[in-house]
């Protein structure tokens, strides 16, 4: 066991190495470790090695870094938490004034996320496109949203991605992140949503010319 774990541990350095940023690779990461050490110290424990006195500080060093790790990370998540709560009362007001100059239902406006958009639906979206599945149920929670891998890298999704082009599209929400998005909403003439209406990070929101002059 040791052996194998040993051997996933080190394929998943490999594959970090050229992706340190995708989360999939650093909680499998994270899985592994643990049961490799675990299985370590019921060794050491039944073995002629005396190694009772180096378990202590063995275990104080293990407390010490969950302590610092928890600290560190809190500020960390309290801010991830923030943003996300203004970007979603942010969407629902972007949402709720294009629907009133378009007279339409809220319902009914067609919303695209961008790839790593920190909105519930975006996630949801996204993570159906990838199993391929929950799609009848996403679009009773998430009307007329859409969600787009807009990174520029190949993936092997489930279910065949969306182009952006292929759906009418009433606003596009991208947090400036590395993508491919900008070339396509310069080639159709998005434009944030005008400082009249009052949306923080109003520069994420991306409507349709002809929507801003109504």
């Amino acid at each position: 066991m040791i052996a194998g774990l040993a051997v996933q541990i080190a394929l998943i350095f490999l594959v970090m190495i050229k992706a340190t940023i995708k989360l999939r690779y650093s909680l499998s990461l994270a899985a592994t470790l643990p049961v490799l050490v675990f299985i370590v110290l019921k060794i050491l424990e039944t073995s002629a090695w005396k190694v009772e006195k180096l378990q202590i500080p063995f275990y104080g060093l293990i407390l010490i870094g969950v302590v610092f790790s928890l600290t560190s990370q809190k500020p960390i998540i309290d801010e991830r938490h923030r943003v996300e709560g203004i970007i979603q009362n942010a969407k629902d007001q972007a949402v709720n004034q294009l629907a009133k100059r378009m007279n339409m239902e809220e319902e009914d406006i067609v919303v695209v996320n961008a790839y790593a958009v920190p909105l519930k639906c975006a996630g949801l979206l996204q993570g159906s496109n990838w199993t391929g599945n929950f799609e009848a149920e996403l679009l009773n929670i998430c009307p007329n949203q859409h969600a787009v891998w807009d990174t520029i890298v190949d993936l092997n999704t489930a279910v065949p991605v969306k182009n952006i082009s292929d759906i009418e599209w009433d606003m596009v929400i991208w947090p400036g992140n590395g993508s491919n998005l900008p070339e396509y909403l310069n080639a159709v003439g998005a434009v944030n949503v005008p400082r009249s209406w009052h949306v923080e990070y109003s520069k994420w929101f991306f409507i349709r010319p002809e929507f801003a002059e109504k």
